[in-house]
């Protein structure tokens, strides 16, 4: 199931469809590798996108990554030392 079709996960008074996790990989990938784990610890992994997770083999990269922002309800954008 991709996060376009995911059911909303309650977050208090919020739905949430999906958080979207953007990292680049030579400079936060660790990080955003502990935040994915804690995040869908706490959300359930199926509400959480981070690539090397969410991404079918097989499936078109550019289009997961793209249908997967514009339906995320959180996007987090880290940006590490190199920044």
């Amino acid at each position: 199931m991709d996060a376009a079709h995911m059911p909303p996960v309650r977050c208090g008074r919020l739905a949430l469809r999906s958080i979207f996790i953007n990292y680049r990989r030579f400079d936060s990938e660790g990080e955003a590798g502990r935040l994915f784990d804690e995040l869908a610890t706490r959300f359930g992994e199926k509400s959480v996108f981070m690539d090397v997770s969410a991404i079918q083999p097989g499936r078109d990269f550019r289009k997961a990554i793209d249908e997967s922002v514009a339906s995320c309800s959180v996007l987090l954008a880290m940006v590490g030392q190199e920044g």
